[in-house]
């Protein structure tokens, strides 16, 4: 699935272009074939989509890589509302691995359901 604002929509057998986030949920999950196919929808960016991601109702996981260095980016994940999130322990907390000189650590977190009354 490639989300686009330039590329034409497009659904083949291998690769879906969609203009709208909403209309990409939608297909994976109630087009056929794929919404016999699709167990999971893994987010993976840019800064946009990720906010359209924290904002949908459907999102319920949130799995984070933090890396420990500063590259000078201008773009960022966006701000996160962290008492919306409970940390999960799937993985071990403030454990940081690093690999060919790079510091980076994984959390996930379980969005908590929304207080009704």
């Amino acid at each position: 699935m490639v989300l686009s604002r330039s590329l034409p929509p497009s659904i083949s057998d291998l690769l879906i272009i969609a203009n709208d986030f909403d209309e990409a949920l939608r297909i994976l999950t109630e087009v056929e074939p794929f919404r016999h196919r699709v167990e999971t929808i893994w987010n993976c960016g840019g800064s946009d989509v990720y906010a359209m991601g924290l904002d949908h109702p459907w999102m319920h996981k949130l799995v984070l890589t933090r890396i420990d260095s500063d590259y000078g980016c201008d773009r960022f994940f966006p701000t996160v509302k962290w008492e919306n999130f409970e940390r999960n322990n799937d993985f071990p907390e403030d454990q940081w691995v690093e690999e060919k000189g790079v510091k980076w650590s994984v959390a996930s977190y379980t969005k908590k359901a929304p207080i009704i009354g």
